[in-house]
């Protein structure tokens, strides 16, 4: 039986006593909506005007109660049930494969308390990351998760997919930040972790649903550890000859016991679209000290913009485009398709032109710490034959360090598509690892690739790729192509496939190769929590009836 067959005007109106008739919506254009994430394969699908799995309902509870009530109806009448944060995930997790109900969590965004003796924060799962960090702010403290869907992004989806920020060098993942979780269970009831700084009673049930993609229950409050906003922040950049001598300086950096904030190294292409513009960022951009942990206030950022690539005003070329135009005068017009359909030649032209890598860092804490710290990791640069920028290269990236999420899209609107793919693996593999899936995707696509949540036995690599297909249906394929030829290299480097994006139905098919005899304990607990597979039916782990 189908979802649409079990959305009776019954259970419609179940639904709508429980939220109310303004708290859910049939409408063509929310089902239209919620039909996708941010996953490339979706949008370029809704390009051409497809969507691929529309909800029958979209439902906007406002309490864990309603949630509760919401998630009981479904099991009564075996509707399937995603839920559905910020839509900025790139990875399908919130793609209702089976229709039936969205569950919108953005209307429970209340920030419930604030412990400053025991530096926890209690918030509403719905709540965006953006406003979160801002209300910190305010009572002098800082979450210091700042993922690119800063803006955009729920806190629980934070937590949902198990995501990284940008200084998580410093502050940990979210499953570092995560001191508890309420959540509905799949029947209906309501579960809610032991709060305290750690516990041996047996296993870490909380960690069970932190990357779980909605599968196992759904997340209506988090209690989160933040710290105090830091009363110094310092930016250094280097220029290293390659990408080898960079990474040793890294790892030596975080052996000597060192936490900077931030660790963004570039490969030679990523240097050379990032150091394009020269532009100092606008007066006042940088952090002032009483809001170091606010994201800066930038033309443009104003209101927390979206990264859909639906209805965007045509731009400029962007910056990979004016590299081209600069070192090959005279390709004008052609310059889109030959700088995507011949991308294999220009990887190569970039390898030939040669080049530097940039290294960004950031320490920030108490001055005096902050400082020491900075001073010994820029020894250890200078040493493996860095050369020091000074400050303003790390101070104009951290001005503009979110927009490159809002950039992609002119490329869509080309007729191409762009995406970017997180593999991670400990030092002595993360170099074969960066040259293997760079070869993979070099054979079809541009590609460019920053290294970046580093920690004390590896790091992670963030490539971003862009290519064209002849129609929307073979850049369809040829995305799926890439994107399976990526991470077959990755797994083949002894990397993970995911560091940050979680899985959703972009990486699932790896994810048994992965996991090996654990599947089978997921599985279990799935039919356990979920015996009807209602929530985010589909997903994880790998269903063989899918």
């Amino acid at each position: 039986m189908s979802a649409a067959t079990l959305l009776t005007p019954d259970l419609l109106a179940g639904l709508a006593a429980v939220v109310g008739e303004d708290g859910l919506s049939t409408a063509e254009a929310d089902l239209f909506a919620g039909a996708r994430d941010c996953w490339t394969r979706e949008t370029i699908r809704a390009a051409s005007g497809r969507a691929s799995f529309p909800p029958e309902v979209v439902v906007w509870p406002r309490t864990t109660d309603q949630v509760a009530r919401v998630v009981a109806l479904c099991r009564q009448s075996r509707l399937p049930l995603v839920v559905y944060g910020g839509g900025s995930g790139v990875c399908g997790a919130a793609i209702p494969v089976r229709g039936g109900l969205m569950l919108d969590m953005k209307r429970m965004d209340r920030l419930l308390d604030i412990s400053d003796r025991s530096l926890l924060a209690t918030v509403e799962a719905g709540m965006i990351g953006q406003d979160f960090e801002e209300a910190l702010n305010r009572a002098g403290l800082t979450f210091g998760h700042f993922p690119s869907s800063m803006y955009c992004a729920t806190v629980g989806g934070f937590v949902a997919t198990r995501s990284s920020g940008q200084l998580s060098t410093r502050y940990g993942n979210i499953e570092d930040l995560v001191a508890g979780l309420e959540v509905v269970l799949p029947d209906g009831r309501v579960w809610e972790s032991h709060l305290a700084p750690r516990s041996a009673a047996g296993p870490d049930f909380k960690q069970l649903m932190i990357g779980a993609e909605g599968t196992l229950g759904v997340i209506t409050r988090c209690v989160f550890r933040v710290r105090p906003l830091p009363a110094a922040r310092l930016f250094r950049a280097y220029h290293f000859e390659d990408v080898a001598p960079a990474l040793d300086a890294v790892r030596l950096i975080l052996r000597r016991g060192l936490k900077p904030a931030a660790v963004r190294l570039y490969d030679r292409l990523d240097t050379r679209v990032t150091s394009l513009d020269k532009r100092l960022p606008p007066a006042g951009a940088t952090a002032r000290p009483e809001a170091v942990g606010a994201a800066p206030d930038l033309p443009g950022d104003a209101g927390g913009p979206s990264p859909d690539h639906r209805g965007a005003p045509p731009a400029a070329p962007g910056k990979f485009a004016q590299f081209v135009a600069g070192h090959f005068p005279g390709l004008g017009e052609h310059l889109v398709a030959l700088g995507l359909c011949g991308a294999p030649l220009l990887n190569k032209l970039v390898d030939l032109l040669g080049g530097r890598c940039l290294l960004i860092l950031t320490f920030e804490g108490e001055p005096g710490p902050a400082g020491a710290e900075e001073a010994l990791a820029r020894d250890l640069c200078l040493s493996g034959g860095a050369t020091d920028l000074g400050v303003e290269p790390a101070r104009r990236w951290w001005a503009r360090r979110y927009h490159v999420s809002y950039k992609l899209s002119p490329v869509f609107e080309q007729g191409a598509f762009a995406e970017t793919l997180e593999v991670a693996a400990t030092w002595d593999r993360v170099g074969d690892l960066y040259r293997r899936v760079r070869a993979a995707i070099g054979r079809r696509a541009m590609v460019m690739a920053h290294f970046s949540h580093a920690y004390g036995d590896g790091c992670s690599i963030y490539f971003t790729f862009a290519a064209a297909g002849a129609t929307p249906r073979a850049a369809e394929a040829l995305y799926e192509r890439i994107v399976r030829d990526a991470l077959d290299a990755a797994t083949a480097a002894g990397g993970t496939f995911a560091h940050h994006h979680g899985v959703g139905l972009a990486k699932r098919a790896f994810l048994a190769g992965a996991l090996g005899p654990a599947l089978d304990i997921w599985r279990a607990l799935k039919r356990a929590l979920d015996p009807d597979d209602l929530m985010n039916p589909g997903k994880l782990p790998p269903s063989p009836s899918y």
